[in-house]
């Protein structure tokens, strides 16, 4: 067949986490946490007969929190 598109694409991700705990008693722990993620796509078209093809670049983040509770129950 013939070439109907040719094109370089580019995907980077990233992310990062980060977490703390809080002895609030001794049988109670209560966690906080925190998350960023990045995704970067970037697409270069060479060559596109389709019509519907074109080179740009997009970035796509979230920041994602995150909460939690520990329960151990006391020895008697």
């Amino acid at each position: 067949g013939y070439l109907a598109l040719d094109q370089d694409e580019r995907v980077t991700a990233s992310g990062v986490y980060a977490q703390t705990a809080w002895h609030w008693r001794d049988d109670v722990e209560i966690l906080v946490g925190l998350r960023y993620d990045s995704v970067h796509f970037d697409t270069e078209v060479h060559y596109d007969t389709t019509g519907e093809g074109s080179s740009g670049t997009r970035t796509m983040d979230a920041l994602s929190p995150s909460t939690g509770l520990v329960w151990r129950p006391l020895q008697q």
